[in-house]
């Protein structure tokens, strides 16, 4: 289609029936003396007004002053500019369509509100602006031909042969087979990724949905939320203060992060936690850049920097725990297991049930404090606490030396000693269990029930008893 001066439509007509020759005086008078004098080029793009061509040199010398474009001869329409090898494409103040395929050769095909856009040859780089408007992009790719997004400010790139930019769009829906590379930088935005999708909305309004990419990534710049949703498998994830990822899709820089884990037997690692909170089917755990969820993991393993504390809550059925100098583990009634490392304090709430523990001291000088309901191993540089624990068993080391202090309860509480161990029961139920111990103390702070101490004719240990009345 030609676009021109309305008011000279009947001349250009009339013209354009008689042919071109030397003479010729009018609208592309111009243009054929800018064509003649580049002759030698092999691609000459002219803008005009409201007409521009790209015209072949070599047909253009042969035609005795009659040109045609490249390809079909069309002309390139006015809201399309082709600038050395990249072709720009506007759409309107409106809310545009934009669709975007890309065949297994490479070869792209643009349509804007259902019009076909003519893609020239030789182009590599095709610019859309959407301008006003609610503009959306539809983009399927049957090449693997990587993808990135930026949600923040509504662009979509794709790096292929030739590649494609689209600006100011508020929706684009994608299906391809290479790599999508999402940006979501603000506070506000967000992005969820599984498998076989992805979805992101910004602060700003932009919308995505993505399916089928082989793999796809998300950087959140430190401010924006992202979830991350395993598969119906047995998916294993692994995080970082920076990264989370699991089958083939990662997450970098977010603030906050959800990840679920979906059925199967999904094992989750967190590394750098400065923090924990943890409960049989959800876990927090903090980093310095970021704070990481998890749901619906059978294993979580976190490991923390060396400092820090880990709130671990039990389920109500049965629990145990075992706990040392540098770790700690929980196994859930149902299965479930949490392990904790690199933190300095951990916190064990037994939450009801028949829960049971072991305790095991390090290097130096370690203290067990065993209470009714509260035990502690530390040394100084670690604290074990159990909260609510029916049955706690506790191990010295042959590195160091374990000292425990007992106390007694309101019910009735039995002590035994013998040689190099020591046994609490209270109300005929055993509390405590004491194992290659060096020194033990019995304190009493409640003062009631029916109290008793059993004490060996030997003991390898040195005993004590406080404020107890014989």
């Amino acid at each position: 289609m030609r676009r021109g001066n309305n008011n000279n439509n009947n001349n250009n007509n009339n013209n354009d029936s008689q042919g071109v020759g030397e003479g010729y005086v009018g609208p592309y008078s111009t243009f054929f003396k800018l064509v003649s004098s580049v002759l030698e080029s092999e691609t000459v793009v002219v803008k005009g007004k409201s007409n521009r061509f790209a015209v072949d040199s070599a047909t253009a010398g042969a035609s005795n002053g009659f040109y045609r474009p490249l390809g079909s001869g069309e002309l390139i329409g006015a809201a399309e500019t082709v600038v050395s090898s990249t072709l720009t494409l506007n759409g309107t103040n409106g809310d545009d369509q934009i669709v975007v395929e890309t065949n297994a050769k490479g070869a792209v095909a643009i349509k804007i509100n259902g019009k076909t856009q003519t893609v020239p040859t030789g182009t590599t780089a095709i610019v859309i602006d959407g301008l006003g408007g609610n503009d959306s992009i539809v983009y399927k790719s049957a090449a693997s031909t990587a993808v990135n997004v930026d949600a923040t400010n509504g662009t979509v790139r794709v790096n292929g042969a030739i590649s494609v930019l689209a600006t100011n769009l508020e929706a684009a829906s994608l299906d391809g087979v290479g790599a999508l590379e999402i940006g979501a930088t603000a506070a506000g935005d967000y992005v969820e990724l599984s498998a076989t999708s992805a979805k992101a909305t910004s602060a700003n309004g932009f919308e995505l949905t993505a399916t089928n990419f082989a793999n796809v990534s998300a950087v959140g710049g430190g401010k924006a939320s992202a979830s991350l949703i395993g598969t119906d498998g047995d998916d294993l994830v692994s995080a970082t203060a920076t990264t989370v990822a699991t089958n083939g899709v990662k997450l970098q820089n977010f603030a906050n992060v959800r990840v679920d884990g979906g059925a199967g037997n999904d094992v989750a690692t967190i590394e750098g936690a400065t923090a924990l909170n943890a409960a049989e089917n959800a876990v927090v755990a903090a980093t310095a850049k970021s704070t990481l969820v998890a749901f619906g993991f059978e294993t979580v393993e976190a490991k923390g920097v060396g400092v820090g504390t880990a709130n671990i809550y039990g389920s109500r059925g049965d629990d145990s725990v075992l706990a040392d100098a540098t770790k700690t583990e929980m196994v859930y009634a149902a299965g479930t297991i949490l392990k904790t490392s690199g933190f300095n304090a951990t916190n064990v709430f037994g939450n009801g049930g028949n829960d049971r523990a072991s305790l095991f001291a390090g290097s130096g000088t370690n203290a067990f404090d065993g209470r009714a309901n509260q035990a502690t191993l530390s040394n100084g540089s670690f604290a074990r606490k159990l909260n609510g624990f029916s049955n706690v068993a506790v191990f010295g080391s042959e590195e160091g030396k374990l000292v425990a202090n007992l106390y007694d309860t309101l019910g009735d509480d039995a002590f035994v000693l013998a040689q190099d161990s020591a046994t609490m029961d209270v109300d005929g139920a055993n509390l405590y269990s004491i194992l290659a111990v060096d020194q033990v103390k019995i304190k009493r702070e409640a003062g009631r029930g029916d109290d008793s101490i059993e004490e060996a004719e030997t003991l390898d240990y040195l005993f004590s008893t406080e404020n107890w009345d014989f």
